[in-house]
């Protein structure tokens, strides 16, 4: 039994016009049992058959055409930090953040914009919807939904100079 090998591999015949290859590396599990655990290609591809874990930093161009899912698990803060734009495309429809608070900020005037957009040709618009869900039935007197509107005062303390509170009167119908 061998715990570890290297294959250099020839993609087609050999010739004086092609000669592409590859690596296959091999590791063997403490029952005998070998697998092909990375594969390093003529197109510059490195395929794994297993998870990756890194403890520095990965850079470079993420291409996942045949992974449906890319999940990153971190015991602290996970940064994406781009030159340009970041566009999050939901093939699927929907996108979820699940967090306690979620700031927008901006050093521009006029800025931060945050921007509902409808581009459906139809009669409908965009929607903004506060839901509370409080996993039991609602009560008369339960808030629905607040929006908070805060600026500084003179001495740059933070102030609150308006509030929209929806409440509920009476939940039994």
């Amino acid at each position: 039994t061998i715990g570890a090998r290297i294959e250099a591999m020839c993609d087609i015949a050999w010739s004086a016009s092609d000669n592409a290859g590859r690596l296959d590396f091999y590791t063997t599990k403490g029952n005998a049992t070998e697998s092909l655990v990375l594969t390093l290609d003529s197109n510059k591809l490195a395929t794994f058959t297993g998870a990756i874990t890194a403890t520095g930093n990965i850079t470079g161009t993420l291409a996942t055409a045949a992974q449906t899912n890319i999940t990153v698990a971190a015991n602290g803060n996970i940064v994406l930090d781009a030159a340009g734009d970041i566009a999050l495309e939901c093939g699927g429809g929907d996108l979820t953040c699940d967090a306690d608070t979620i700031t927008f900020s901006s050093a521009n005037a006029d800025d931060p914009q945050f921007i509902i957009k409808n581009t459906t040709a139809d009669n409908q618009g965009a929607r903004l919807q506060l839901r509370k869900d409080r996993g039991a039935a609602m009560v008369d007197g339960d808030r629905i939904g607040e929006i908070d509107f805060f600026g500084e005062d003179a001495s740059q303390n933070a102030q609150q100079y308006g509030k929209i509170i929806v409440q509920t009167i009476e939940t039994d119908h």
